[in-house]
């Protein structure tokens, strides 16, 4: 097996510069690093994907940072990123926040784990990755929590206010004026709606697809079919015992969250 000596050996130079050059540390000349590198690959040393990373500055690495990957699409999210980027010849790095567990939908609470999340970031830096997809467990603002990194960085599920960042996010409102015209065409006329939390951006588009599809069929609006919820089980087991106490109990409901 070729051994750090074996390069120092053939590079004439000691094992501490073929070591600084793999590690990308110490004051190591330019001719030097050049020469060390091409003897490594040379070699086929088992640390020759290090020391092309170094060369190439790419890794052909994902970092992926999930806020909790227990919760509504983030494993089909993960799932297709991962399948995407196997074909790609390429490997993802997981990082799972775990932000359900810890504070549930309460994401005033965020800065109490706001340190957890930096920590995260560099850790994903620190192994050299090319870039990170970031997910939200909600579609929100995360300007505040993820703050301006030397890397490319797509956030999915939720965005920021710096122009100059990607996201990438579901049609809302276009889903949900789908999602209505489908029970609509299947003849029902009164369609309750259990709702996410209040404050929640995809809980306003799909209440505006919602009410765009009763418009274009001419169907009133009924306010006591609307209730808010909360996105959790006990809610919408309970929001649905109010709509069938209702005198005139809907037809279909239309639950955002299942």
């Amino acid at each position: 097996m070729v051994t750090l000596k074996d390069i120092a050996k053939k590079a004439n130079v000691s094992t501490a510069t073929v070591s600084y050059v793999l590690n990308n540390s110490g004051q190591v000349s330019n001719e030097t690093r050049k020469k060390v590198l091409s003897i490594v690959e040379e070699l086929n040393y088992m640390g020759n994907k290090i020391a092309k990373s170094l060369r190439t500055n790419k890794t052909n690495t994902i970092g992926i940072i999930v806020e909790d990957m227990t919760v509504f699409n983030s494993p089909q999210i993960i799932d297709g990123i991962n399948e995407y980027v196997e074909e790609k010849g390429f490997h993802i790095i997981l990082s799972n926040l775990r932000l359900n567990k810890k504070i549930n939908n309460q994401f005033e609470k965020i800065n109490i784990i706001s340190s957890e999340i930096e920590d995260s970031i560099h850790d994903l830096l620190g192994r050299q990755i090319d870039g990170i997809i970031y997910i939200g467990e909600h579609p929100r603002d995360v300007t505040e929590i993820v703050k301006c990194i030397d890397k490319p960085v797509i956030y999915t599920y939720c965005y920021t206010s710096r122009q100059e960042d990607y996201t990438v996010n579901f049609d809302d409102k276009e889903a949900a004026y789908r999602a209505t015209n489908f029970l609509i065409e299947a003849g029902h006329k009164r369609i309750a709606v259990i709702s996410g939390l209040i404050d929640s951006i995809s809980t306003h588009q799909r209440l505006q697809g919602y009410q765009q599809a009763l418009a274009d069929h001419n169907l009133v609006f009924n306010p006591d079919y609307i209730k808010t919820g909360n996105w959790e089980y006990e809610t919408g087991y309970k929001k649905c015992k109010e709509l069938f106490s209702l005198k005139s109990v809907p037809t279909a409901i239309f639950a955002f969250n299942d």
